[in-house]
């Protein structure tokens, strides 16, 4: 990624003889913290922007951003009362509508005026009410934080929605918060209503119900993809659709199946998929995914062993703990694609199947996973006879590290 940024950079600086700016807006919504000291690191390195490039990025304050060497550092303060009157009027006159001068002193007494958000969200709130009579009652009624205040919006389009579709969408877009492509989340929702596929007119209406919630944009092969427009909605999507009755599950199911039983780009499904399985706690079928699916091959040794790491067993296999040595049979040992590999499982780490030529650890199972008495194959479950010789299961250095029994939870 790094090389793809610094590439195209140096590209676009050829094309123009003007100075480019690049604009990076809310870079603290990445998705890990490691990924804003990444970038920044990036973007700090000498010689990695062209002379000609500037680049702006706005963010809430975080510790990776001070410890970036910055050239200028400006910290933008609350909405001044003016502003923020100015602001309401001018949003609310693109749409020809006015607020009296009570109405909008009522508006601008709420402690979170002074938060753009809040006052953007709060008079698109106004704009689309449509009783005139109760309109002060509305401005009086509007929750005084930004959290509060969304998870009211969210609540009135799932009420206004008779077919359900607003929830349905607002919670398969929870499930990939960085961003979906627009016919996935068709085909997922499609499977949730039984499989009918959904008429263009009717996607086109639903978007149109959620733009002040849903950012869309296209990702790096130009396709159309969905995402919340900002981390706060993901926060009260959960907290007023999901937490009440736990029913994330539902929408994890749904997006996973959709994805590893009708999607057709293999790429998206290596990226997604995993993660989805993860999240629903379905490590059958993640285990199963990683180690038997074609698809997954292309998934990196170190991105595999994460994945069955959260899903391995916690119980401590040291020395001096009760213990027993997974091993594998002499037929299964001569054999490959047990752990997702393609050399002999004897020469292959017994979780992420990556190749163990030297110095691999032995790996060891807990009194939950072992019959006391009896040794099982670790791939074909067969009781171990003697002959021919069994072998000793093996893990990488990375499984390795963590001295914990092999087995995965299902």
């Amino acid at each position: 990624m790094k090389e793809m940024l610094q590439r195209v950079l140096q590209e676009t600086a050829k094309l123009i003889d003007v100075a480019a700016f690049i604009f990076i807006d809310a870079v603290n919504q990445l998705s890990l913290p490691s990924d804003v000291s990444d970038l920044l690191s990036w973007l700090s390195t000498q010689g990695f922007l062209p002379l000609s490039c500037k680049c702006v990025i706005s963010c809430t304050p975080t510790s990776a951003l001070q410890e970036q060497p910055s050239p200028y550092c400006l910290y933008l303060d609350d909405l001044s009362l003016e502003t923020a009157r100015s602001l309401a009027v001018l949003y609310l006159s693109r749409y020809s509508k006015t607020l009296s001068s009570e109405q909008l002193h009522q508006l601008l007494h709420e402690s979170s005026s002074s938060n753009p958000l809040w006052l953007s969200l709060a008079c698109e709130e106004l704009r689309v009410f449509g009783v005139f009579e109760m309109l002060t009652k509305k401005i009086v009624g509007l929750p005084d934080t930004l959290q509060g205040l969304l998870g009211s919006i969210i609540q009135r389009l799932v009420q206004e929605d008779q077919s359900c579709r607003v929830k349905k969408l607002l919670c398969l877009v929870k499930c990939c918060q960085e961003g979906v492509a627009e016919r996935d989340l068709q085909g997922a929702m499609s499977s949730l209503e039984g499989g009918s596929e959904i008429p263009t007119v009717y996607w086109a209406s639903l978007r149109r119900t959620l733009r002040c919630l849903l950012r869309t944009s296209r990702d790096y092969r130009g396709r159309d993809t969905l995402s919340f427009f900002h981390g706060s909605v993901a926060k009260a999507v959960e907290q007023c659709l999901l937490s009440p009755d736990n029913s994330h599950q539902v929408y994890l199911v749904s997006m996973a199946d959709y994805y590893e039983y009708n999607c057709t780009d293999d790429a998206t499904v290596v990226y997604q998929l995993p993660r989805l399985l993860q999240q629903a706690t379905l490590n059958g079928r993640l285990v199963h995914f990683l180690r038997k699916d074609p698809r997954a091959r292309t998934i990196q040794a170190h991105t595999r062993a994460q994945y069955l790491k959260a899903a391995r067993c916690f119980h401590v296999c040291r020395d001096g703990f009760l213990r027993s040595p997974a091993m594998i049979c002499g037929m299964c040992s001569l054999k490959t694609g047990a752990f997702g590999q393609l050399f002999l499982n004897r020469q292959s780490c017994a979780l992420c199947g990556v190749h163990v030529a030297i110095m691999g650890k032995e790996a060891f199972l807990c009194p939950k996973h072992f019959r006391i008495g009896r040794t099982e194959c670790l791939t074909c479950r067969s009781p171990i006879l003697g002959l021919p010789p069994p072998y000793p299961a093996l893990l990488c250095h990375m499984c390795g590290y963590f001295e914990t029994c092999i087995a995965i939870n299902m």
